[in-house]
């Protein structure tokens, strides 16, 4: 087995990810508080496309709360900080571009529902998922946007189109 990561391990790997929220003037959160919750929810959008739709949505509905609110960028590591502390003033609500929504649907099994995909390249015939080498590293490239990991897989042109002919996509 493997040892667990470090707290450092984890904030190295997760600090540059960027995620969006909504802030007020001040730069904090704004947190929504459903009636019949005793926390409330903070939203967190996967691209900054999905929270300006989201404000603006919520300029129509309610323009008093998002008269100050703006997006913001906060880093997965942050989240996780968050999402981790049972001390938490409120819970993480992830929420992803509808049109990644959209893209997952068909890799979806039957009754199977998904927030925020994730989206893994597997090879057919090795029956594992598709693994790079960064120098003296294997490393599982995992996207939000299908259109990363078709990026990726389009990088792989004449001699290497071999390694990547019978990978499918996975979430």
């Amino acid at each position: 087995t493997r040892p667990a990561l470090s707290a450092e391990q984890i904030q190295k790997m997760l600090a540059p990810v960027p995620f969006f929220t909504l802030t007020d003037a001040k730069g904090a959160p704004m947190v929504a508080t459903p009636p019949e919750s005793a926390k409330g929810a903070v939203g967190v959008f996967t691209t900054p496309a999905a929270a300006e739709a989201f404000l603006a949505g919520l300029r129509t509905r309610n323009p008093a709360a998002a008269a100050n609110s703006r997006v913001t960028a906060v880093s997965l590591w942050e989240i996780f900080k968050l999402a981790t502390d049972p001390k938490a003033p409120f819970l993480i609500a992830f929420v992803t571009d509808e049109d990644e929504a959209a893209a997952a649907r068909p890799f979806l099994k039957s009754g199977q529902k998904v927030n925020v995909p994730l989206f893994l390249g597997r090879s057919v015939k090795a029956g594992g998922l598709l693994t790079l080498n960064q120098g003296e590293r294997q490393v599982i490239p995992a996207f939000l946007s299908k259109k990363d990991l078709d990026a990726l897989m389009a990088r792989f042109q004449g001699d290497q189109a071999a390694l990547v002919k019978d990978v499918v996509v996975e979430l």
